[in-house]
């Protein structure tokens, strides 16, 4: 921690952008020794991944940010996405990312919705169908502008399925 001067840094310095890992080994023939380094590529460069975990910890609290971090742990363990074994650092991940802002994330209305009320209270979103589920429900411009394969996340079972808009409302 003593190589990192966290006076001057923020949680976007820290964004996680993805993982990084580095093989090493040390020694000759039967006495080799191998090891892995685990890191997270950030703005301000590789960063090891047990040092990152503590100074986002240290930031979010700074940022008094500590609610946020919780309503993230809280919605990712609520998630039964094999995707994301490890809910409390992937919780941490997102948060350096500033997930909860992104109007393209999938969840961005259920989780401000309930977490959130006053930011998305005013806001329209866009009804649509989709295929998978034939049920109407919202999701964000974003979300369609940013369709994959005319395909997005159906706000009811989760599957990536193409859509009808219906109408755009509150």
């Amino acid at each position: 921690m003593s190589q990192i001067n966290l006076d001057e840094q923020t949680l976007d310095d820290f964004r996680f952008k993805y993982g990084t890992g580095q093989d090493t080994s040390t020694g000759k023939g039967r006495d080799k020794k191998h090891s892995y380094r685990h890191g997270v590529e950030t703005p301000i460069g590789d960063v090891e991944a047990k040092l990152w975990y503590q100074v986002i910890e240290i930031l979010i609290e700074r940022a008094g940010e500590q609610e946020m971090q919780t309503h993230l742990r809280e919605w990712y363990k609520d998630q039964q996405d094999p995707m994301i074994p490890y809910k409390n650092s992937h919780a941490m991940k997102v948060h350096s990312m500033r997930i909860f802002d992104d109007e393209a994330w999938v969840d961005y209305i259920p989780f401000n919705r309930k977490y959130r009320p006053e930011l998305v209270k005013d806001k329209k979103f866009v009804r649509i169908i989709s295929q998978c589920c034939g049920k109407p429900g919202e999701v964000t411009q974003a979300q369609i502008d940013k369709a994959s394969k005319g395909c997005v996340c159906c706000p009811h079972c989760g599957y990536w399925s193409e859509f009808t808009l219906v109408s755009e409302e509150k």
